[in-house]
């Protein structure tokens, strides 16, 4: 009997203890963009932890120790690392991307950011977030626009324009006649019919990216200027970026938004306006005839009517459909419909002329198919509009953005809408692999349990039979 007590008495403990021995698991995310920005997750990236000896300074690269654990991160961008060994430091580094990419930044709820690819945690990590580990990083794309025209002028896009980009070690002098020295091309395309180009991928330069437009060979166009959002525009056919000892050169900066402008005239003018035709000179009047008829003019339009319609079609209205305020936090909006339409007066909605829903990454464009006095987009996103942007334009409500004739003469792009939703993009369902451990674990502790309450029961069984057993002579 004592026996059969002390076995199951030891059964007892060693379930009990067997939570002690679960395995801690450390986890996060890793997304493509700019620093807090969730809106892209990053598969594929590879992500190790480390038993460090000793806290990490940041001015000095201190041993990393072994590596105890490594993970690639799933569709969702979703990555976790067991961690069974005691360490005094563990460290969670980020180490490859499978493209050319800049980091762009770390974020953790307990652990301590070193950098823009790595967090510390001190030992133990017992009562420690171990979640919400976040990296971003962000696939080196520049993309631009081409037009025909005077600089700021995007009417007229252009196509079939060579786009190159080209690593370069001394900064591009902007006086044209200064020879250039750079490298052989690591990214060329041409401008598509709405003039938009992207280069992708571009290989790691530093310190400078130059961009590169040029015409193609027999062209009768002239360079008339550049824009940059987060670039230098050094020459008219070129925009760089970087600065001489610059590391990493992209970090942080806008790589879209790089603009050229062309002209057929060297002096860089746009085309020229049609002129009234030449009056023959007046000629003298012989005695007794009639005077000639006088010539009849119309007169000038009254301020109070509608523009009369320009003849200028097929230009294209862009804009983007964000979740959220302005700012850091936005998320583009997929699948919002975007309407535009066509009326003789301001206050008439008039007829619609084109209907587009948003991409990916919440652009939309709109292609003008009649002449109108006035041109109205409206959004209809499912949720309220907090504010809406026209450069180029009139906000008329949060959902409606109007545009005046003739749209040559105004900015066409960034007619950009923000809307609040019930439930923002990314956050209706768990990363995949995340409720399956949750269901895991939930699966493992009802089992545990009835395992447990198997074996006192069956202690008790056994207590109870040892009592009643016969107990032979002279037996206590």
């Amino acid at each position: 009997m004592r026996f059969a007590f002390s076995i199951s008495i030891l059964l007892v403990v060693l379930l009990f203890c067997i939570p002690c021995t679960a395995v801690t698991t450390l986890s996060g995310r890793v997304y493509d963009g700019m620093l807090g920005d969730e809106s892209t997750p990053a598969p594929g990236m590879t992500i190790s932890c480390f038993c460090a000896p000793q806290a990490q300074d940041p001015m000095i690269m201190s041993p990393w120790g072994p590596q105890i654990g490594q993970s690639v991160t799933d569709a969702a961008g979703y990555w976790e690392i067991p961690v069974s060994q005691t360490c005094p430091f563990y460290l969670i580094i980020i180490s490859s991307s499978p493209d050319p990419h800049s980091w762009e930044g770390v974020s953790s709820v307990d652990g301590k950011v070193i950098g823009t690819q790595m967090i510390e945690y001190a030992g133990p990590l017992a009562g420690k977030t171990l979640t919400g580990n976040k990296f971003w990083y962000r696939t080196e794309k520049f993309t631009g626009s081409v037009f025909k025209g005077d600089p700021i002028d995007e009417s007229f896009p252009l196509a079939g324009i060579d786009i190159s980009c080209h690593c370069a070690g001394l900064p591009v002098d902007p006086d044209p006649t200064v020879p250039l020295s750079l490298g052989l091309p690591v990214g060329q395309t041409q401008t598509d019919p709405s003039g938009y180009w992207e280069i992708f991928p571009v290989s790691g330069c530093s310190p400078f990216y130059v961009l590169m437009a040029e015409i193609p060979a027999g062209s009768p166009l002239f360079a008339t200027g550049a824009t940059s959002v987060g670039g230098d525009a050094v020459r008219p056919t070129m925009i760089q970026y970087g600065d001489i000892g610059g590391i990493d050169v992209l970090q942080g900066k806008v790589l879209t938004g790089n603009k050229f402008w062309f002209s057929d005239t060297p002096n860089g003018s746009g085309p020229t306006p049609p002129q009234p035709p030449a009056q023959p000179p007046a000629q003298p009047q012989a005695p007794g005839t009639s005077p000639p008829p006088a010539q009849v003019t119309s007169p000038p339009p009254d301020p109070g009517q509608p523009p009369e319609p320009q003849p200028l079609t097929g230009m294209i209205v862009t804009g983007r459909v964000f979740h959220g305020p302005p700012g850091p936090e936005e998320f583009p909006l997929e699948g919002v419909p975007m309407e535009l339409f066509c009326s003789a007066i301001p206050d008439d909605p008039g007829t619609s002329i084109g209907m587009v829903e948003t991409d990916a990454e919440g652009w939309y464009e709109l292609v003008v198919a009649d002449a109108c006095g006035f041109y109205t987009i409206i959004a209809l996103p499912e949720g309220d509009v907090i504010m809406a942007q026209a450069p180029g334009g009139d906000v008329i409500d949060g959902n409606r953005i109007r545009l005046p004739s003739p749209l040559h003469e105004h900015v066409l792009h960034e007619n950009n809408f923000w809307v609040e939703t019930a439930m923002p993009p990314g956050e209706e369902e768990p990363a995949p692999g995340v409720e399956e451990s949750a269901r895991a674990g939930g699966d493992m502790a009802l089992l545990y349990t009835g395992l447990v309450a198997v074996v006192i029961l069956a202690i008790i069984a056994v207590l109870l039979i040892e009592r009643r057993k016969p107990r032979e002579p002279g037996e206590k």
